[in-house]
Parts: structure tokens; C-alpha cells; sequence
């Protein structure tokens, strides 16, 4: 493969699309200054992909790099996920427990039932469920 050709796929595979030329011309520069072979950026730029797609469509969004800075910044050298990046991830995850928790009593019918008699957990309800479920139910309700 020409570097052309090199530098399109690294593009491609990375998850923020911005400013292709200035990346491309950065991914080029990282290339012919034999940072880093191709094969190694392309496997780089993959995991990068993977760590930060959770992001995509929320407010994390903004904290995902942009390509030119990733390659410019030789970020791959830094481990999978930044700071922000992580504190982002971590905020999501929060939020979509907090989500799942709640609906699991829109989702299951019977489930005032189970409010009253917290006793015994029900078969259709991993014990991880019912506990958040319970935890959830013992919080003060805010009207």
C-alpha cells in the first residue's frame, strides 16, 4: 500500500471525523518519520476507536480528540483513554445504571407487588438487579 492509501485507512478507522486534511497530513508526518509503522498506527487508532465509541451521541462527545491532535500529539504513546475521556466514560455508565435501575419497574409487571414484600428476590431479577432495585427504593423520593 501506497502512504496515501496508508493514511485514508487510519483515517477512516478513527472515531472523530474533523478536519481530514489536517489529519491526513499529520498521520503522513507520523509515517514518514518512522514514529510508528503503519500497521502499528492503524492497530493504535482502532483501540482508540473502541475506548471512546460508548461517547458517541452524549454529551462526552466533546472530550473524544480530534484526529490531527491524536497523531500530531503522538497520544497513542499515552495510555488508551485520557482523563477526561475516562471521567466521561465513567459519568455515561453512571447515568445508564441510574436509567436501567428505574425502568426495570416500568418494564415488569407486578413490580409495586415486589415493593411491598422486599423480602424475597424474584426469579426473572439477577440478585445485581435487585439490589440496585432495593438500594433504589430505599432512597428519599424528591417531589
Amino acid at each position: 500500500m501506497t502512504l496515501d492509501e496508508w493514511a485514508a485507512e487510519i483515517y477512516a478507522a478513527f472515531p472523530k471525523k474533523v478536519d481530514r486534511a489536517r489529519a491526513l497530513v499529520a498521520i503522513k508526518r507520523c509515517l514518514t518519520r518512522r514514529r510508528v509503522t503503519a500497521r502499528q498506527l492503524l492497530q493504535y487508532t482502532e483501540a482508540y476507536a473502541n475506548h471512546v465509541r460508548p461517547l458517541r451521541d452524549t454529551d462526552g462527545w466533546g472530550v473524544v480528540l480530534q484526529p490531527a491532535t491524536y497523531y500530531n500529539g503522538e497520544r497513542w504513546n499515552d495510555r488508551v483513554g485520557d482523563r477526561a475521556t475516562d471521567q466521561a466514560l465513567k459519568q455515561l455508565l453512571a447515568e445508564r445504571k441510574k436509567r436501567e435501575v428505574s425502568e426495570v419497574g416500568r418494564n415488569y409487571p407486578g413490580i409495586g407487588d415486589l415493593k411491598k414484600r422486599r423480602e424475597r428476590r424474584p426469579s426473572w431479577l439477577t440478585a445485581e438487579e435487585w439490589a440496585n432495585l432495593r438500594d433504589e427504593w430505599a432512597k428519599p423520593k424528591k417531589d
